[in-house]
């Protein structure tokens, strides 16, 4: 992926770089060798300012030099002008364990950000920093119109941080008002399926797994064997062999990769003890 990547962020339209950016930054990060950002860095010197700070700040944490990167990621950057930019800053202090710096970059960027943006943030930052006052505010704030896209944001955010409290209050809401199963809400019911396995509760995964059959059209043999992965009942190790087979937005496959990439994580099950 890195070289793909890399290889794109030379050759791209500009509105597709931060696409290209994310793979190339994320696919480092999983790898820990930040040997192909070190030789764009080196190689490309007519590299925008605003690219060039977000490979350099990712350089210095994969090298062990957080300490210096966060200064530099705090800080409103003049030259971002694409909104990757921003969002690679904010996400990845959440990432370093700076949530209160993150909030006040997101409020100094103020409409750079899109809505969903914004609350995807909001949402990780607050759990990072146990702010549950203020996470279960917005979630409530988002299924007042529960629509797909607010589905599979919170599906996304459970997959990153999962909590029992609210998959529960996220998923009874879906069951009070629930989409319907067509092809538009296959992320939406994706997503929260990925994240009630990652809970462990399996229950609300045979329900989610009805309506996505539904809109298949089909037994998706797939994705019982992505349910069996999560029950920790998989010959398969890796979570990669599933994805093509069964189709995700991206936000959510960064998370799961992002989730079983090294060692896996015990499987969550309801209760909050792990197995």
């Amino acid at each position: 992926m890195k070289a793909l990547a890399a290889d794109q962020l030379m050759r791209t339209a500009p509105n597709h770089l931060g696409y290209w950016m994310q793979s190339l930054t994320f696919a480092s990060r999983q790898s820990g060798d930040p040997a192909t950002l070190q030789r764009i860095l080196a190689g490309q010197p007519k590299l925008e300012s605003q690219w060039r700070k977000v490979l350099s700040s990712q350089v210095l944490i994969q090298t062990g030099h957080p300490e210096t990167a966060i200064p530099i990621l705090r800080q409103v950057w003049p030259d971002a002008t694409h909104p990757f930019v921003p969002f690679y800053q904010v996400k990845t202090l959440i990432e370093l364990g700076q949530s209160r710096f993150a909030l006040e970059l997101l409020d100094r960027y103020g409409p750079r950000f899109r809505d969903d943006e914004r609350y995807r943030l909001r949402l990780d930052a607050s759990a990072a920093l146990g702010w549950r006052s203020l996470l279960t505010s917005d979630v409530d704030l988002l299924l007042a119109s529960p629509t797909g896209p607010v589905f599979e944001l919170l599906g996304a955010h459970l997959i990153r941080y999962p909590d029992e409290a609210l998959l529960n209050r996220v998923f009874d809401h879906l069951l009070q008002s629930p989409l319907p199963a067509i092809k538009e809400n296959h992320n939406a019911y994706g997503t929260l399926f990925c994240a009630a396995g990652i809970a462990g509760d399996f229950a609300k995964t045979r329900i989610l797994s009805k309506s996505l059959k539904q809109i298949a059209s089909s037994s998706f043999v797939a994705l019982d064997g992505l349910e069996d992965f999560f029950r920790g009942q998989s010959h398969v190790r890796h979570i990669e062999a599933f994805l093509p087979s069964i189709p995700l937005p991206l936000d959510t496959t960064y998370a799961l990769l992002k989730r079983y990439s090294g060692p896996r994580p015990a499987a969550i099950t309801l209760g909050g003890k792990v197995r």
